[in-house]
C-alpha cells in the first residue's frame, strides 16, 4: 500500500510538471484546459493506446487517434528516427511494430506471467493525460518468479488527438534494424 501512494505521489508530480512544461512552452504546444467531458474523453482516448491490436501489422489504428504533428519525447523512438530520418507518426509507425514482436518490449508476457493492468491508474490535469501502467517481469535473482513493476506513458491532448508524448524509457544499447 505505501509503494502505491508514493507511487501516486510521484505520477500526480510528474502530471503537474508535464502541465508546466507544455503550459510554458517546453511542449510543442501551450497547455489548455478543457471541460470535465472533454478531459473524460481524453483519459478515455489515451486508454485507447493500450488496446492496439496484438498483432504487429495491425498498428494502423495509432495514428487514427494522433496528431498529424504528433511529437514524441521518448528518446528510443526520437533515436530511432535521427537514424532513419524519421519524425514523429512516421517514428512511431515504423518502430511500434518491431517493438511489439515476441521478442520485442512490448510482447505479450510469458502465459506464466501474473496479469498486469494496463490503466492501473489513470490521471488527468487540463489537457495532460497520464497512465500508470502495473507490470509484472522476469525476476532476474528467482528464476521462474515475477516481480510487480510500475510504467507510466504522458500525452498532451489536442482538437481530441493524441499530440505529445511522455515516458521513462532509455536510449537501448541496441535498436532495431529498419
Amino acid at each position: 500500500m505505501r509503494y502505491r501512494i508514493v507511487g501516486a505521489i510521484v505520477v500526480a508530480n510528474m502530471l503537474a510538471a508535464a502541465t508546466v512544461h507544455a503550459a510554458t512552452g517546453g511542449g510543442k504546444g501551450e497547455s489548455v484546459c478543457p471541460d470535465q467531458a472533454t478531459i473524460e474523453a481524453n483519459k478515455k482516448l489515451a486508454a485507447t493506446m493500450f488496446q492496439m491490436p496484438q498483432n504487429p501489422n495491425d498498428i494502423a489504428k495509432g495514428p487514427e487517434i494522433m496528431d498529424k504533428d504528433y511529437v514524441q519525447h521518448n528518446p528510443e523512438f526520437k533515436r530511432f528516427g535521427e537514424i532513419n530520418h524519421l519524425h514523429g507518426l512516421e517514428e512511431f509507425k515504423a518502430l511500434m511494430p518491431m517493438m511489439m514482436r515476441a521478442d520485442g518490449p512490448f510482447a505479450p508476457p510469458p502465459a506464466d506471467a501474473p496479469k498486469g493492468n494496463p490503466l492501473y491508474m489513470v490521471m488527468a490535469d487540463c489537457d495532460m493525460i497520464v497512465v500508470l501502467q502495473q507490470r509484472y517481469l522476469p525476476d532476474p535473482q528467482y528464476k521462474g518468479k515475477y516481480y510487480e513493476a510500475f510504467w507510466f506513458d504522458a500525452w498532451r491532448v489536442k482538437n481530441g488527438k493524441l499530440a505529445e508524448h511522455w515516458d521513462p524509457a532509455v536510449i537501448p544499447s541496441k535498436l532495431p534494424d529498419y
